[in-house]
């Protein structure tokens, strides 16, 4: 089930409705957990079995890391769960991909494939309850007796599909004692609103078109190929910040706070502030549960960062591209780091335009299919393109009115809610009488032809 389909507005107002009629927290804890099975079900109700396997293998783990002491059965406890969660992850993702490579490298054709289907959802909340493990394993957090909670802590729906990948400590305590109000419930839906708006009308226009533009990526000009890099990256963007702020909005009309994943990543400085912005649950749980840990076994900081951003990258697709994309992210990263002082020293607009140029060359390995059209675009952007290449496409007048909301919406979200903060009636009536109404017509007709997140791919 789609946020933006009307399957899901639908879906939504009864359980908000039950929600509000029920009183204590295990009753709305039985309906939540039923709404994010159902959620879930309803793409494809045979993959509900792995939810339950890994939220039934994670539960009981942490109940046996609570119950022992001895260092080395709580080893084999941990190394059990990231097994089972990192078996099921590699099955269903990444196995196909090293069977073909293994046969294209022994020269066979024709050969066997597994013909999986990548479920929904799987590597974020695969990580999310790997996480709550490690943690229990690390004393940072006690174990979780309710199997309800857990169960819906791994499931909960505003955020099962694509994040953000929640903390046991940041979550757990809210939906042991679920609470909301009136504020919660309009506020979330405000910020429901905004995402709706960006994926639907931003990012489902600007989609179209890069489709088209990225047909045929080794034949573009150096102007196309940044034109086509600035429309992916705010399509991808719009898409996926989208997707976070209609989960985090969904989450609040619960009484759930769950954590930003996107913040201002245009006033990137840096390479570094650059990925404290950008899809920040993710870098937070790679830092933790890998960079960290590398750093403390002695591996040298420019490896342990190359491996980690390697791995980021993997878990976006079993791709070679994905692996090159984020070593090379790992690259940059070093080397801005290196010039912290020098960079420093440049206006912060500049520093913004570098950064954001940077991750949009490097980026051409993300939508491209293969490394060689990545790298033809990359080296076009730089100003070796072709020497016969394509006519510039022509670019509909809705594409660029989608590309400017896009810019618009980064730029003045921000400033409006200090805006409103610090006139709140005027505020209040700005949003009800002209904000709400725009975004809700801008909506509606993109409700009749639902397309699914960029991310629910990886």
């Amino acid at each position: 089930m789609l946020f933006n389909s009307i399957d899901f507005w639908l879906f939504l107002p009864l359980v908000l409705g039950l929600f509000g009629a029920l009183r204590s927290s295990r009753s709305r804890l039985v309906l939540l957990l039923s709404a994010s099975y159902f959620f879930y079900g309803f793409w494809d109700w045979r993959f509900l079995g792995l939810i339950v396997l890994s939220t039934l293998v994670d539960y009981g783990v942490g109940l046996g890391l609570a119950a022992v002491s001895a260092p080395a059965t709580r080893k084999r406890l941990v190394a059990l769960s990231v097994v089972v969660n990192l078996g099921i992850l590699g099955l269903f993702k990444y196995a196909g991909f090293f069977i073909a490579e293994a046969q294209a490298l022994l020269g066979v054709t024709g050969g066997w494939s597994l013909g999986l289907v990548l479920p929904v959802g799987i590597s974020f909340y695969t990580f999310q309850t790997l996480g709550y493990t490690l943690d229990v394993y690390r004393h940072r957090v006690p174990a979780e007796r309710n199997l309800l909670t857990f169960a819906t802590y791994v499931a909960f729906f505003p955020q099962l599909m694509a994040g953000p990948i929640e903390r046991a400590r940041d979550l757990l305590p809210q939906l042991q004692r679920l609470d909301a109000h009136r504020a919660d419930l309009l506020g979330g839906f405000r910020l429901f609103l905004l995402g709706m708006v960006k994926k639907v009308f931003i990012s489902s226009t600007l989609a179209g078109h890069c489709d088209l533009l990225y047909l045929n990526p080794s034949l573009r000009s150096p102007a196309e190929a940044w034109l086509m890099g600035l429309l992916m990256f705010m399509h991808i963007l719009m898409d996926f910040s989208g997707y976070s702020d209609m989960a985090v909005g969904l989450g609040r009309m619960f009484g759930v706070r769950l954590s930003p994943n996107f913040h201002r990543v245009f006033a990137s400085r840096s390479f570094p502030d650059f990925w404290r912005r950008w899809h920040i649950t993710l870098g937070r749980w790679f830092r933790d549960y890998v960079l960290v840990p590398l750093h403390r076994r002695g591996v040298p900081r420019s490896l342990a960062y190359l491996l980690t951003f390697a791995l980021i990258g993997l878990w976006h697709g079993a791709s070679w591209n994905f692996v090159v994309w984020g070593a090379l992210m790992g690259v940059a990263w070093l080397v801005d780091s290196r010039l912290a002082q020098s960079r420093a020293r440049l206006p912060r607009p500049i520093g913004s335009v570098l950064t954001i140029g940077l991750f949009i060359l490097l980026g051409q390995l993300f939508p491209t299919r293969s490394l060689p059209d990545g790298f033809a675009l990359m080296t076009s952007m730089l100003g070796f393109g072709p020497a016969q290449p394509l006519p510039m496409a022509d670019v509909p007048g809705v594409v660029w009115l989608a590309l400017g909301l896009g810019l618009g919406v980064e730029w003045a979200v921000p400033r409006w809610a200090t805006w409103a903060q610090r006139h709140p009636v005027l505020g209040r009536w700005v949003l009800g009488a002209l904000l709400i109404p725009a975004g809700l017509a801008l909506c509606m007709e993109g409700l009749t032809a639902a397309r699914e997140f960029v991310y629910f791919q990886f």
